[in-house]
């Protein structure tokens, strides 16, 4: 891959989740290998760079402080979207636990809006 786009893949052997990235690692796509990072649920992790052909910094920082946040973060806050056909999994820091979806402005909205055309139509 040298188009600047960076192909993420998981895996799991013997009780080790693996993710594997490959092609370019940036600014632009360092999101998401933090959310994938994020929504690990084993307890032993490894991260293949082994095709990773460009790393910024911002990857670094990135891949830093999800290192930090697997050591000593609470995995019972990973949780999985409620949106319709969204495979995505994020970490809720919401003061009640109680987040619904990865992004408000995407899934939520889309839910919300999907709920609401429900009852107008159902209403007539």
């Amino acid at each position: 891959m040298n188009d600047g786009a960076i192909a993420i893949a998981k895996a799991e052997s013997h009780g080790v989740e693996i993710i594997s990235l490959e092609g370019d690692l940036d600014l632009t796509n360092a999101n998401l290998v933090r959310e994938a990072v994020e929504a690990t649920r084993s307890e032993a992790v490894v991260l293949d760079l082994s095709a990773v052909t460009f790393l910024d910094s911002m990857a670094i920082s990135t891949l830093e402080g999800g290192h930090r946040r697997l050591a000593s973060e609470d995995r019972s806050l990973v949780k999985p979207c409620q949106g319709t056909n969204c495979v995505l999994l994020f970490y809720d820091t919401t003061k009640s636990h109680t987040r619904r979806w990865c992004s408000m402005a995407g899934c939520g909205n889309r839910m919300k809006s999907a709920l609401h055309y429900r009852r107008t139509k159902s209403a007539r």
